[in-house]
């Protein structure tokens, strides 16, 4: 199976990056035909050292001017327009991640995050990857090519293969290379997110499908920013594209663990409820009484969210001193 891996050489995880990307190849497609690793950097002084961490024998460096999502995979849609690998690697940041999801959509393939394994067969590729808070794990089978996988973190390194020699070796200059970047980087995100990443926030709100619209979104992450909340949201929305993947929440995103969660519009699926059943106070705003997170919430409210959380807005800031 022809694979190629992508590396961000711009972001502070690149050498655990590398580590784990080299050994998911190692365990997994040691056997396959070499593969090819494109490698994002923008300091040129750290070029040779990134040229180490290449996990394949052809190597295309591309520097770049910008460091986001919408950045790189409008780079990447370009330069695999002929190309024929049928396996796409991303490391298992959230940038990585995202870039994962969103390509395999632009090229018509099939995506998993945090996948630990993979086993070719025929037309299938199966992927293993830890489930429900890790206390299962799945066989997920993917039939679209290419197959766009993010590698879960915090793999085993022990028996990581030292970087291989670069046998082929392009480079391109991409730094003109202009496009917007309405998502941003999530590594880079903290004055976004008051400096707290969800997996930390000890304050979420979390939205879901029900809530029904872009706009409707924009609003309530500026609520959750007046209440001090971090914002989240569940897959359908992120689906949608009203959010950022980033903000994915549940057992293709963040798993969280905060004091309180305030969940509005979300019917609360085994695979969301995964991400939030750690929160020590999970509180559901639903006109559905029947509602599988209805019945798991601590604390229930039936009526339309805006107007609760308008309420709840206001009381927060009229009494700044409450925990």
């Amino acid at each position: 199976m022809k694979y190629t891996v992508v590396l961000n050489g711009c972001s502070r995880n690149i050498y655990s990056q590398a580590e784990e990307t080299a050994s998911f190849v190692a365990e997994n497609l040691g056997s396959a035909p070499p593969g090819r690793c494109i490698l994002f950097y923008s300091d040129a002084q750290n070029k040779e050292e990134l040229i180490a961490l290449s996990p394949a024998e052809s190597l295309l460096l591309v520097k770049v001017k910008q460091r986001d999502p919408e950045y790189y995979l409008s780079l990447l849609t370009g330069l695999l327009q002929n190309d024929t690998s049928s396996l796409y690697l991303f490391p298992g940041d959230l940038c990585g991640s995202e870039l994962a999801i969103r390509l395999a959509h632009r090229l018509g393939g099939s995506s998993l995050a945090a996948v630990e394994k993979i086993e070719e067969d025929g037309e299938e590729l199966h992927c293993y990857k830890t489930v429900y808070s890790g206390y299962l794990r799945a066989q997920l089978s993917l039939r679209q090519k290419p197959y766009c996988l993010s590698i879960a973190r915090g793999g085993d390194t022990r028996r990581c293969r030292k970087a291989v020699k670069v046998l082929k070796f392009e480079e391109l200059d991409a730094t003109g290379f202009e496009k917007g970047s309405p998502l941003g980087e999530p590594e880079y995100e903290e004055e976004a997110n008051g400096g707290l990443e969800l997996e930390e926030a000890p304050f979420i709100l979390v939205a879901g499908q029900g809530v029904n619209s872009r706009e409707k979104i924009t609003r309530l992450k500026e609520i959750a920013a007046e209440m001090g909340a971090t914002f989240g949201v569940s897959r359908p929305v992120a689906m949608s594209a009203w959010a950022p993947l980033h903000s994915l929440i549940g057992v293709s995103g963040v798993i969280t663990r905060p004091q309180l969660c305030i969940a509005v519009g979300i019917s609360g699926a085994a695979a969301f409820f995964a991400g939030i059943e750690k929160s020590k106070y999970i509180v559901a705003v639903n006109i559905d009484e029947l509602a599988p997170l209805v019945q798991s919430a601590d604390v229930v409210v039936i009526d339309d969210y805006e107007a609760v959380l308008e309420e709840l807005c206001r009381l927060i800031k009229e009494q700044p001193s409450l925990p």
